[in-house]
């Protein structure tokens, strides 16, 4: 039981300690779309470390990833995700592609977003948050920012 205790105590203080992933996202291409994103831990809404012993610890946490841009089309649909990887050099997806709500611009070419990952949140590596020009990940990269722990990350330009 004391083991199991300290076990959920270490658990919770690695998410405390998970950093904030920031990036500024910049135009690919001819594109005119800017933006902001975040990534960091997601701490599990049970605060009750006493109920938490019979608890499914995978479901603890998971990551949730922000974005906010703006210059899209206001009539189309507009895929994102974050990716392992460099705007150079894309890697793939980080969690599903079902995890990402396709943005829907408003009339004034704004766009917020928010993705869910049942996945710890990133330690270390290279990471990026890419727009896409229509509503699948197979179309073309519009926007794109190189995610950096502690501070905003660059555009990738």
């Amino acid at each position: 039981m004391v083991r199991m205790a300290a076990v959920v105590a270490l658990s919770i203080a690695g998410l405390a300690s998970s950093p904030r992933w920031t990036a500024t996202l910049g135009p690919q291409g001819d594109s005119k779309v800017t933006g902001t994103a975040t990534v960091e831990a997601a701490a599990s809404s049970m605060a009750d470390t006493a109920k938490m012993k019979d608890m499914d610890h995978s479901k603890m946490a998971g990551t949730k990833v922000w974005i906010s841009v703006k210059g899209l089309d206001g009539t189309g649909q507009h895929a994102w995700h974050m990716h392992r990887g460099t705007c150079a050099a894309v890697g793939a997806v980080v969690g599903t592609d079902s995890s990402y709500p396709v943005l829907q611009p408003g009339a004034d070419g704004s766009a917020e977003g928010t993705a869910s990952l049942s996945m710890a949140a990133p330690t270390s590596g290279s990471y990026l948050v890419a727009v896409h020009s229509g509503p699948t990940g197979e179309s073309s990269t519009i926007s794109c920012g190189e995610l950096r722990a502690g501070g905003a990350g660059n555009s990738g330009n």
